[in-house]
């Protein structure tokens, strides 16, 4: 029988049950006198890092540039390497402190005594550079549009840097935490071949990349915070979700992500686990504005009144995930708990369609990609036969992740997932047509981009929470996704793989993690 931990809070446990061992160890060695065990380098608290994790997950990175990665894939092992100012929860990363005396200034007091890998030291001088290389457009960055209202950057002093925004902005600490510091020595010595040769501040260092084979990263023995406990992390994609379960029973992997909900019985026996998470992902099928039929708001409609998601998330997730309601999502700021699912109704679909000038219903193609996301073609393939009967004749195209990445824009619309842990970045990577940011699919509201702005500038949370929600309706009614489901997260993990947690976002974090 597989066992199953639904939730991060039996880990936390287990953590803090190691940490009273190791508490106890350390209280026992010093009450018998064991002084010189303690102080040796084999001890507990001075033991370097050891062992080897291997993770085996559904894709491969797209780029390990931190400005310019589109795919979570090279995000999730990039947090390994390189560091924000803050942390994704608000706490000091390389920033010590920071103060906001007033709307348009934020103040930034940056930690001392930081180098990258390759020594060249953090200051304000390397805060600049990597805010000013985010913005500019030829660096293509996934979120520039989120550091449009900002003016300047200047360093104050060496661990200083103040920056000046163009109105009032709210949201200035959310983006600051997906901009990470790379070495500008690195960027401007290495040019195009830093995406292959990143260098970072963070508790790992990036040793190798081999595109669709595997990444390698190392701890990083200059680290100036709480050094890993492992040495090495090895990363490997693997589309099948077969042979990730064979790669976890054989002990090839101690980690494998997307495992099928109907093959968790297949990680049973001595020495492995389930793990499930309730994730922030939406998951649907993202719709392009620009290309008829769907420039036509009533086709868009038509399209979430023809699929039965109640139907998908039963019977091809086999329960795991729920169906989606608003666009943001539940645990997210601006989430309106007050919008409801589009209904499965075929014959509305049908109607709409009629009223939109297509009476014989539409010929469209979509796009999915083949073992990214768990049972991604299969989910696509069944709405297809789906929205038939709502007027749709719809050809599904499947792609393996690098190939799928180089052609999504092509077609009507396309499969996807999409974590936002908060609105603003939602929004503006999706449907500002003034960013038009990579996720732009011709949608252009000028009354959604003034509110949008509005909510970005506002410091009151409940103002600017019902501005979010206000967007949230406008986004839902107007139809830009097939708004499908929220996914659930199943993990296949070895027991000799301590100390990881699944987190919402789905990303495996390891910077905590050993092995026994």
């Amino acid at each position: 029988m597989s066992q199953e931990k639904k939730s991060s809070d039996k880990k936390k446990q287990v953590s803090r049950r190691d940490f009273l061992k190791i508490t106890a160890a350390v209280t026992g060695g010093i009450a018998t006198g064991s002084l010189m065990e303690m102080s040796s380098p084999k001890s507990l608290l001075a033991q370097a890092p050891s062992g080897t994790i291997n993770v085996v997950t559904s894709a491969d990175a797209d780029s390990y540039d931190p400005h310019s990665w589109i795919s979570d894939d090279g995000r999730m092992i990039g947090y390994h390497v390189f560091e924000s100012l803050i942390t994704r929860d608000y706490k000091p990363m390389l920033a010590a402190s920071w103060e906001n005396p007033d709307k348009l200034t934020w103040v930034f007091h940056l930690r001392k005594g930081v180098e990258f890998t390759n020594g060249e030291p953090f200051d304000a001088s390397v805060v600049k550079f990597n805010l000013e290389r985010y913005m500019d457009p030829k660096t293509k960055a996934l979120f520039r549009g989120l550091m449009e209202p900002v003016e300047s950057i200047e360093p104050t002093d060496k661990h200083t840097v103040k920056i000046k925004t163009k109105t009032p902005y709210s949201v200035l600490l959310y983006i600051l935490r997906d901009i990470h510091m790379m070495s500008p020595k690195a960027v401007n010595e290495l040019g195009k071949d830093v995406v292959r040769k990143p260098i970072g501040t963070g508790p790992f260092i990036f040793k190798e990349w081999v595109p669709m084979e595997r990444t390698v990263i190392e701890a990083n023995p200059g680290y100036y915070g709480a050094k890993p406990k492992v040495k090495t992390i090895i990363w490997r994609p693997v589309r099948e979700p077969s042979t990730r379960i064979v790669e976890l029973r054989t002990g090839r992997a101690d980690i494998i992500n997307k495992v099928p909900p109907e093959l968790t019985g297949e990680i049973s026996g001595e020495g492995m686990k389930i793990l499930r998470r309730q994730s922030i992902w939406r998951m649907g099928i993202m719709i392009n504005c620009a290309k008829p039929p769907f420039d036509n708001v009533k086709v868009r409609q038509a399209f979430n009144y023809a699929a039965n998601k109640e139907d998908l998330v039963k019977h091809v997730l086999r329960g795991a995930g729920y169906v989606m309601s608003d666009p943001v999502g539940p645990d997210v700021e601006g989430h309106n708990p007050n919008i409801k699912p589009y209904p499965y109704d075929p014959a509305r679909s049908r109607k709409l369609l009629a009223e939109a000038g297509y009476p014989q219903g539409v010929d469209i193609e979509i796009l999915t990609p083949a073992g990214r996301y768990l049972k991604d073609k299969e989910l696509v393939e069944a709405v297809s036969h789906q929205v038939k009967e709502g007027g749709f004749n719809m050809k599904v195209v499947a792609m393996e992740w690098g190939m799928f990445l180089r052609n999504y824009r092509n077609l009507h619309g396309f499969f996807i997932g999409e974590e936002s842990p908060y609105a603003q970045r939602y929004f503006s990577k999706n449907m500002d047509s003034r960013v038009k940011s990579y996720a732009w699919f011709g949608y252009h509201n000028d009354d959604f981009n003034k509110l949008l702005d509005e909510a970005g500038e506002t410091f009151d949370v409940p103002k600017r929470n019902a501005m979010y929600q206000k967007l949230s309706k406008i986004v839902f009614d107007d139809g830009l996704y097939l708004y499908m489901y929220y996914a659930q997260d199943i993990y296949g993990v070895r027991d000799r793989l301590k100390n990881f947690a699944p987190r919402a976002d789905g990303f495996i974090i390891l910077t905590d993690a050993s092995v026994s």
